[in-house]
């Protein structure tokens, strides 16, 4: 490191200790209220599908030798018990990769609370954050390495979602660490960074079954960065073993209970079918496939034939494309769409969340950033592309949910580093021109990312509705009044009441809210 870069590296470790301090500030002021436990009530979500995972293997079944592959009520609906069954199989193969249950599950078994849990993923974004300077400091220097930790650390959607049971934080972790072992193999290849680079890839398949592309791109990256084969045969080498050595414990748990043995996960086909056929909607979740049973009937088990048979669902090949750019809108639209525990809820709990930049920030600084990155890219920069390709592709054959997109906005962040290293030195210098014209792009970004929002998005929605989804309000008021706090449970009902533009959901709440305050007995 050199020495002229040591006082950025403190200032670095400082906002790294805010960011800390900022999430376990965050779960201080949620962890009194329901937010805290709807892991536990919201039968349907992932966190509480990840929470029953959890009770299982306390329970004993650490092995996952009984097969566990719940169905929500929108999979029901969408087609009856026995054909899930068909579909998934009858091999106790993991329902999603294993890693996030496996640590939740390790920590209750010596009886640290979810509270705990959340404290934990607060301290991983500490690492995700050196890992982000890191990266951004080789691709575009310290300044912008440390501007990007900055934006990291005051992250407003990466704050909410560290304290929620889903496994975002521990995807943000590995999917830096593939990156940074990928830049640090390319300037220097060798068999053993090639090790880490590979256990780097099997840890990110192990936090989540969508990180499969990896396999392909991590060694493509690395022949398109300059590192060719097969004169460094040896950085090749290396990197197959490392991913064959991280994933050998999965391999070993399958032949022990009688899986397939490179199968992390079961949902793949079934995810493909329910959110890219012609009947499914494109930018908000939907348990209304018409075409899903048929879908899998064509496709089997097979992902190509899957995207095949929901292609061939479509009337036109101008509406298949058209449904892929409502979702790419979606990418693009600074909207946190909801899903699981909804952003804009969480801000009315702690107010200054809402405060803080999110991807309507981020977004347009990225954007910026590319383009001044493009004139003088660098080699290494396609040692950046696996990840975050991989997290975008993710994002198209599934929804652009907010907890999806905030994952894959983290590897943006070296670019409006970047962004914002450029503004400061133009401040500096002075440059007023260099100024205004960084922020000239950053408007135009701005100023389509509200068209887009308003014409796509919201072309056939009421935004409102969208953004306080009675879901949350109802479940908050359900578990006070569980609890005997009838007075928390009816103000929870006025607040939807208020905020939903729907007047038959706005009845409903009122009469909610009248009910609980007829149930009050004294102080709540």
């Amino acid at each position: 490191m050199l020495e002229r870069e040591a006082p950025l590296v403190r200032l670095v470790f400082v906002l790294l200790a805010l960011a800390v301090g900022l999430r376990l500030a965050h779960l201080a002021l949620i962890a009194p209220t329901p937010l805290a436990g709807f892991h536990r009530e919201f039968v349907d979500s992932d966190m509480w599908f990840f929470d029953q995972w959890v009770q299982r293997i306390v329970g004993g079944d650490w092995l996952g030798r009984q097969p566990f592959h719940p169905l929500a009520a929108w999979q029901l609906a969408a087609a009856p018990a026995q054909k899930w069954a068909e579909w998934y199989g009858s091999a106790p193969t993991f329902y999603k990769a294993p890693f996030y249950a496996y640590l939740v599950a390790t920590l209750a078994a010596i009886r640290v609370p979810v509270i705990g849990v959340f404290a934990l993923q607060a301290f991983a974004a500490a690492l995700s954050g050196w890992l982000l300077f890191r990266v951004t400091r080789r691709l575009f220097g310290a300044r912008a390495g440390l501007f990007a930790v900055a934006l990291f650390a005051f992250y407003g959607p990466d704050v909410h979602f560290t304290t929620v049971l889903l496994r975002g934080p521990w995807i943000v972790l590995t999917t830096l660490l593939v990156t940074d072992r990928l830049l640090s193999l390319s300037v220097r290849p060798s068999t053993a960074r090639g090790v880490m680079a590979g256990l780097s890839v099997a840890a990110a398949l192990v936090v989540n079954e969508g990180m499969t592309p990896l396999v392909i791109l991590a060694p493509l990256a690395l022949a398109l960065s300059g590192v060719a084969f097969p004169r460094e045969w040896k950085a090749y080498l290396g990197l197959a073993v490392g991913a064959l050595a991280g994933l050998a414990p999965i391999v070993v748990r399958n032949a022990v209970v009688g899986a397939p043995p490179l199968h992390l996960a079961v949902t793949g086909t079934v995810v493909l079918a329910v959110f890219n056929s012609s009947t499914s909607d494109p930018l908000f979740f939907s348990a209304r496939p018409e075409h899903f049973e048929p879908v899998m009937r064509a496709s089997g088990t097979s992902l190509l034939e899957t995207l095949i048979a929901c292609a061939r669902s479509f009337a036109s090949l101008s509406d298949w494309a058209c449904f892929y750019l409502r979702k790419i809108a979606g990418l693009v639209a600074p909207f946190e769409n909801p899903d699981n525990l909804n952003y804009y809820y969480a801000a009315l709990v702690n107010p200054w969340l809402g405060w803080l930049p999110a991807y309507g920030v981020l977004f347009p600084l990225a954007v910026v950033g590319a383009f001044l990155a493009w004139p003088d890219r660098r080699a290494v920069l396609w040692c950046w592309i696996p990840s975050s390709l991989t997290l975008l592709a993710a994002m198209i054959l599934t929804l652009p949910l907010s907890r999806y997109r905030a994952v894959w906005a983290v590897h943006l962040i070296p670019f409006a580093g970047l962004a914002l290293s450029r503004v400061w030195a133009g401040m500096r210098e002075p440059n007023p021109g260099s100024v205004l014209r960084l922020s000239l792009g950053v408007v135009v970004v701005v100023a389509l990312q509200l068209l887009v929002q308003r014409d796509v998005l919201f072309r056939e929605r009421e935004a409102m509705a969208s953004m306080y989804r009675p879901s949350e309000f109802v479940l908050s008021a359900r578990m006070n009044a569980k609890g005997g706090h009838f007075a928390a449970a009816a103000r929870e009902m006025e607040r939807l009441a208020v905020l939903h533009p729907d007047s038959g959901i706005r009845t409903q709440a009122l009469a909610l809210a009248r009910e609980y305050r007829g149930r009050l007995q004294g102080p709540s």
